[in-house]
């Protein structure tokens, strides 16, 4: 495997992680800086603002080499949550995870892009008014998390594995074609699809058995039935 793609995958890894971790332990950091958990939300809040502020950025930065502006983003990723692990109060972490936010923006931009390619991959319309409409979408649909995001945990929790396996099975079943590092000509895998969608369903509405496991293996199938359709075809 190439290290380039290692280094992408531990960084989008820490990134992972140094987003969304506070979520899972703002209980324990409430309590051990004896705040309450509404103020221990603040530090969220300061990760979001900090994402916001650093999209302008680049403006600013956008006459320098693409390669020094990355390595200042990855500087910036890691004094913030070297900041954020020696903090020992409420203002300095609030700092931190302002700090650690600034370079965000950049994983939001590529999930923008990335919609919008799929959107138009599918539909074959243009890719630039796609982008704009998942913009839309994301906002729009932003609004209805604020208000639901316990539901919409529970719903990504069912739909995320049934795509981690569709990503897996894909890598696995054309290997050669991967590493050779080529870009690979391909038509919309519309059972790849489907197995997102039914794998989602059945880890929703499927009452037994362990929901995530449920999707995986709804997901699996669809694909594999999809690749078995495909290796008929070119007998």
């Amino acid at each position: 495997m190439k290290k380039s793609l290692l280094a992408l995958a531990f960084g989008t890894l820490g990134l992972g992680i140094a987003e969304f971790v506070m979520m899972g332990i703002l209980p324990d950091v409430a309590a051990n800086l004896h705040i309450s958990i509404e103020q221990a939300g603040h530090f969220i809040s300061a990760y979001a603002l900090g994402v916001c502020c650093g999209a302008p950025a680049l403006i600013l930065a956008r006459r320098f080499p693409l390669k020094h502006i990355l390595l200042a983003l990855v500087s910036v990723v890691i004094a913030g949550n070297l900041f954020a692990t020696a903090a020992s109060g409420y203002w300095t972490l609030l700092s931190a995870r302002f700090i650690s936010g600034l370079n965000i923006w950049t994983t939001n931009d590529n999930a923008l892009y990335t919609a919008g390619l799929g959107l138009s991959n599918i539909t074959k319309v243009r890719k630039r008014p796609m982008v704009v409409i998942s913009g839309i979408l994301g906002t729009v649909t932003a609004v209805w998390l604020y208000n639901n995001f316990v539901g919409w945990l529970n719903i990504l929790n069912c739909t995320l594995p049934p795509v981690g396996m569709i990503v897996v099975l894909g890598y696995f079943c054309h290997k050669e074609e991967y590493e050779k590092w080529d870009v690979i000509p391909r038509q919309v895998n519309w059972f790849a699809i489907a197995g997102v969608l039914i794998g989602a369903a059945v880890a929703n509405l499927v009452p037994w058995g362990i929901a995530s496991v449920n999707g995986m293996v709804i997901a699996a199938v669809c694909y594999l039935v999809g690749e078995l359709v495909e290796w008929k075809k070119k007998k």
